[in-house]
């Protein structure tokens, strides 16, 4: 006969992210950025990526090694392509076998 186990939740984590596209589309069309990216295509761009793009390119795409990816992520800039993020957590745990927010809503924003 197979032994039933039972477990009694205790506490609960709710976390919830948002991205805040709006700003990230808005930030992503200013010249700034733009230009940030164009130069990111043009450097470590595929030859299919560049072609889409009207990117003169020559030859084959090189095989990237770690001085190239090196080189990628000391020129990216985060907010051109995550926009700002938010999040809040609540914990709820039992009391006498109801759940029950602890504390407050922890809410955090970048």
């Amino acid at each position: 006969m197979a032994t039933q186990v039972f477990w009694k939740i205790r506490v609960v984590l709710l976390v919830d992210i948002v991205e805040d596209t709006k700003t990230l589309q808005t930030l992503q069309r200013s010249k700034r950025a733009q230009s940030r990216i164009q130069r990111l295509l043009t450097q470590f761009g595929t030859a299919s990526a560049k072609a889409r793009e009207g990117v003169d390119h020559e030859g084959p795409d090189p095989e990237p090694d770690q001085e190239q990816y090196d080189n990628i992520e000391a020129q990216i800039v985060v907010e051109d392509w995550v926009g700002p993020i938010s999040a809040s957590l609540e914990v709820w745990h039992t009391v006498d076998n109801n759940p029950q927010m602890r504390g407050e809503r922890i809410v955090s924003s970048s």
